[in-house]
């Protein structure tokens, strides 16, 4: 009884395969290796970063992040983990704080990070992309609401 079932197991994932491979011209290992692209927009829900003097990044958390800074003189720390794509930063100043800035890791035109608003309400983007495990190309958007 049990060789039974094993072989109909087995002619059905044979069967399943040979299908397969019929309709997609295909094995399922060529299947597998190939590029995938999505047919709609992919949303990715942002970490919200905890404020203070140096603000931690998890570089696996997420791609996108949230800041409400509260004070002044913060720095927003290098990711914890650099993984090669892009990265999202949306900076809310609540206070009128002023001093906050990006650590060395995170590059921008000329070498000059951007004069981050300080005035409260405004809200600055910060867009980058990695290339390397260990530093970020940058682009900033200042009072982008």
């Amino acid at each position: 009884m049990r060789r039974a079932i094993l072989g109909a197991i087995c002619f059905t994932l044979g069967a399943v395969s040979l299908l397969f491979a019929q309709t997609t011209g295909l094995r399922p290992d060529q299947f597998i290796a190939l590029p995938w692209i999505w047919s709609a927009h992919q949303a990715v829900a942002p970490v919200a970063l905890t404020d203070g003097s140096s603000i931690a990044v998890n570089g696996t958390d997420a791609n996108a992040y949230t800041l409400t800074i509260a004070g002044n003189s913060h720095t927003l720390a290098c990711p914890s983990t650099v993984s090669y794509g892009v990265y999202a930063f949306r900076f809310l100043n609540s206070g009128g704080s002023t001093g906050f800035a990006v650590n060395a890791c995170y590059h921008f035109t000329a070498g000059t990070q951007p004069g981050w608003s300080t005035a409260a309400g405004k809200i600055d983007a910060m867009f980058c992309q990695a290339f390397n495990n260990s530093t970020l190309e940058c682009s900033a958007s200042i009072d982008s609401r």
